[in-house]
């Protein structure tokens, strides 16, 4: 059986600063270096075969807890950044929650119906990452019969995948509602 561990990025400045940071390429905060660390020793005992990660630089630097110790290659695919947030990218969350709040609310409660100019669509955003994980999951199959491929993004990411979902030998799909998804458990290291 495969396991895949989908991690968050560690905390970067558009946390701290509470801006919105889909695809800008943010460092991360002294705090979220704690929490690489803190990941790095969660994971020390795990079997992983397999390391996957966006190419921004917050999720590859939170990778590096996994995939150095274990002397792992990093391969890294544009197809698992968080969503393109169009004209709202870098732009403050108090201000979005005051001047769209019908907007955010549709983002956060009811993402497929969610438009802003120069945003990416929800079907393009789980399309692109749905796909990169199956080829992901291919390429590591090939190489090795039990695996654990890891694969490393954002936390809309997570929800994303817990909303879409597909169960192949039954050819059902389970799905979660958008506002159940930020209320699932998240195995924090910090």
């Amino acid at each position: 059986m495969t396991r895949i561990f989908i991690i968050r990025h560690a905390e970067a400045e558009g946390n701290l600063y509470r801006r919105l940071h889909g695809q800008y390429d943010s460092l991360l905060t002294e705090n979220g270096l704690k929490q690489v660390a803190a990941l790095r020793k969660r994971f020390e005992k795990e079997q992983v075969d397999a390391c996957y990660s966006s190419d921004l630089i917050r999720t590859r630097m939170t990778a590096k807890a996994i995939y150095e110790p274990k002397h792992l290659p990093l391969q890294t695919d544009p197809r698992f950044r968080e969503i393109r947030m169009g004209i709202w990218e870098e732009v403050p969350f108090g201000e979005v929650g005051q001047h769209e709040k019908h907007l955010l609310d549709t983002f956060n409660e009811d993402p497929a119906h969610w438009v802003i100019p120069g945003a990416e669509r929800y079907e393009e955003y789980t399309g692109r990452f749905l796909a990169a994980m199956t080829e992901a999951q291919r390429r590591t199959m090939d190489r090795v019969l039990r695996s654990s491929p890891m694969a490393l993004s954002s936390g809309a990411f997570s929800c994303a995948c817990s909303m879409v979902w597909t169960i192949r030998n039954k050819q059902d799909t389970v799905t979660t509602p958008a506002s159940h998804c930020w209320n699932m458990r998240q195995d924090n290291t910090i």
